[in-house]
């Protein structure tokens, strides 16, 4: 080839990268900060790697595989711009990812067309970008070293260099100390290179020196996997996560999300399965099996929940698209330079018809890939920036960031949801009691903190148990709303809710009609009659001015139904009750639906969910006059001058919880007192911040338009 076929043939090489890397750093260098929040968590592990372990809680130091964080914490001692060195590293990652196809497609094939091929289907196929949105930086990594590894192992087998067998234990070492799920399918593809071996040696009786010699990294790449989990201590993460499995299952939509386009997928599917041919029929059956396999076994690796296994499935079968994109590249084995000929002696013209329409299904494919995915940036950048900056803003983000952190105790805990929580772990190296979803819980302890969080943030009690919870902001909070809200498998749906401030109760007393409710009036008591593994009954006592009211909250183990009762009393001589109206209000986004009232029981609809309510035979259904919110109001009558208000709410159709197996009360205050809480951190732009402003537990710390920290008085 000469010099200018040279250069020619390392720009059409280079010119993936270095776009995608003018793409990406246009697109998101102006934010500072990479997409999403996993960026954050390999920060945190980084730090921890430099020493600062706190933000961990019990997770060990060495949890996650650490190569990556390794990388990460030496340019953060280099360098100390740890914002500017993710984002450098997410770019370079993404940049760089597709060159570590060109080996083994060149390899394979034979053809260094073959290897530009697939490098470009690799800079512009959707999953990466998507892989690059979500902060999946080990992941990329993990995937460039792979590629690689597989490279010199077959190269290792066929030539028996010692140079390729030492790349081949080195980047295979490197592997399984960079990313989880990639170490399962390197481990897939161990396998067959095991059974390779086995076959060589049953055919000839012993191990040919291609076998002897792939060994070695077979052999050291466990060793370091041994080694690195011994380092690491305890296992600690959670295999089965049935909210995930749920959430994030791989199905059609799921396929659909990693290849986006129909058209597009069509055609390197095709192209792939071409290349399988091709493989097949020049006998490179070694390297078309080892494709073949790590193709099927991520789409197969989606249904080991059967055998407990149950982890991020939708996203699992994107290790599926490189070995893909290598089948597809196998086509330029056939193809040659004469696809036209032109004989100017005869004045004939003749066309290569089969390889004409192999290269132009080749180039259809690039085509309509690189054309789908050159757009992914920027849908990246909307989507993911969107999901967190919509309620924390971006310089606001920042700006609340730098003051937690040359603001706070090292040592303080901080209340938060995953939104911006992980960048207080990561960025301001503090502990957080973090609010993330549980179908994204995979970490021992990750799920108790959930809770603890989640209570802080939306009320001041908590009772639930696998169908039904109950959040109730007595005392700190004036309106003191009970929110009743039903599991449907992930999480609780606030269907119903009370005011204990409208339970209103008519009395006379002097001669005269009097009415009184409960709002804003001072709370006597709060105590737990019962709290065990099978029952949760507690009582709320609430003195007006003539009146006693207490509110009992019962809710059983394995239990559809919750009972809440009203006990109204006189303190006054003279009073006597009338009547209490209890009136049970339904979402001002939400209607009743379809009600019923028979033996005894009305059951109606709200947002789908069928309820089942008995207490009173006297109720009227409708708006309130004064407030114009839809509302079922019950009327109770006394006793011997005295009111019990009984309400059973049962929800026949809930769904059991994914995540929570048990029956667990607890409050903000238990939690802010065993988790030693100092700041809670909330968005404006979401309405659980404006009950803090009435806590007589809290005071603001800072603020900007976006959101809230609140300081916990000690």
């Amino acid at each position: 080839m000469s010099k200018k076929g040279i250069a020619f043939h390392y720009a059409l090489l280079a010119a993936p990268s270095i776009i995608n890397a003018v793409l990406y750093t246009t697109i998101f260098a102006s934010n500072p900060f990479p997409p999403i929040d996993d960026p954050a968590i390999w920060l945190k592990n980084a730090y921890a790697l430099l020493g600062n372990t706190y933000p961990l809680w019990d997770q060990t130091v060495l949890q996650y595989p650490p190569f990556f964080n390794m990388v990460l914490a030496a340019l953060i001692l280099l360098i100390n711009d740890p914002l500017h060195i993710l984002k450098a590293l997410g770019i370079a990652l993404i940049s760089l990812l597709p060159l570590s196809a060109y080996p083994l497609a060149k390899y394979i094939t034979g053809k260094k067309l073959a290897g530009i091929y697939s490098v470009w289907l690799m800079a512009f196929h959707p999953i990466f970008a998507e892989m690059y949105g979500w902060g999946g930086y080990p992941n990329m990594l993990a995937q460039a070293l792979l590629l690689l590894s597989l490279y010199f192992m077959l190269k290792t087998l066929s030539h028996y260099k010692k140079t390729d067998m030492v790349l081949a234990s080195v980047l295979s070492t490197l592997v399984v100390i960079t990313h989880h799920l990639t170490t399962i399918v390197y481990a897939a593809g161990c396998s067959l290179f095991l059974a390779i071996i086995a076959h060589n040696y049953l055919v000839k009786r012993k191990l040919d020196r291609g076998s002897r010699m792939l060994l070695p990294p077979l052999i050291l790449s466990s060793a370091s996997f041994l080694i690195w989990r011994v380092l690491a201590g305890p296992f600690q993460y959670i295999t089965y996560n049935y909210a995930s499995l749920a959430v994030r299952p791989f199905n059609l939509e799921a396929f659909w999300w990693i290849f986006k386009d129909q058209l597009a997928t069509a055609f390197l599917f095709i192209s792939a399965a071409l290349g399988s041919i091709i493989l097949y029929f020049t006998g490179r059956k070694r390297e078309l099996l080892l494709l073949l396999f790590l193709t099927i076994f991520p789409f197969l690796f989606t249904q080991f929940y059967v055998i407990g296994l149950a982890l991020d499935f939708k996203r699992f079968p994107s290790f599926a698209v490189p070995p893909i994109i290598i089948l597809s590249s196998s086509s330029f084995i056939l193809l040659s330079r004469d696809l036209f000929t032109f004989n100017a002696k005869d004045a004939t013209f003749s066309i290569n018809v089969g390889g004409s329409i192999l290269a132009s299904v080749l180039m259809i494919t690039l085509l309509l890939n690189v054309f789908v995915g050159a757009a992914m940036p920027y849908k990246v950048n909307e989507y993911y920036h969107y999901i967190h900056d919509w309620a924390y803003g971006i310089e606001e983000k920042l700006d609340a960031l730098n003051w937690l952190r040359e603001n706070t105790d090292r040592e303080a805990v901080i209340v938060a949801d995953s939104s911006i929580g992980r960048w207080i772990e990561g960025y301001c190296q503090r502990r957080v009691l973090l609010e993330l979803p549980p179908y994204q819980i995979f970490m021992v302890g990750e799920l108790e903190r959930y809770f603890a969080s989640n209570t802080v943030i939306h009320a001041n009690i908590a009772i639930l148990n696998q169908y039904i919870r109950v959040w109730d902001n007595a005392p700190y909070f004036s309106k003191q709303v009970l929110w009743i809200a039903v599991s449907y498998g992930l999480d609780y749906k606030n269907i119903l809710h009370l005011i204990d401030g409208t339970v209103e109760t008519k009395f006379t007393f002097a001669g005269s009609n009097w009415t009184e409710s409960p709002y804003m009036s001072k709370i006597m008591g709060i105590k737990y009659l019962v709290r065990d593994n099978n029952a949760v009954s507690m009582s709320i006592t609430y003195f007006s001015h003539s009146l006693n009211i207490t509110k009992v909250m019962t809710l059983k183990s394995e239990s559809k139904s919750l009972e809440i009762k009203y006990i109204v009393k006189p303190i006054l001589e003279g009073v006597n009750i009338i009547e209490t109206k209890v009136p049970i209000w339904v979402p001002y986004e939400s209607s009743i639906e379809k009600p019923l009232f028979y033996f005894g029981k009305l059951r109606f609809i709200v947002d789908n969910v069928l309820v089942e309510l008995s207490g009173s035979d006297e109720f009227i259904i409708g708006r309130d006059e004064r407030w114009g919110q839809q509302r079922v109001l019950y009327i109770f009558k006394p006793t011997n001058n005295t009111v019990e208000a009984k309400l059973t709410f049962t929800f026949p159709d809930s769904e059991r919880s994914w995540w929570n197996t048990r029956l667990i009360s607890t409050s903000s205050d238990e939690v802010i007192q065993q988790y030693n809480v100092s700041y809670i951190v909330l968005s404006k732009n979401k309405d659980d911040f404006l009950r803090f402003l009435y806590d007589p537990r809290m005071e603001v710390s800072y603020e900007n338009t976006k959101l809230i920290i609140f300081a916990v008085k000690k």
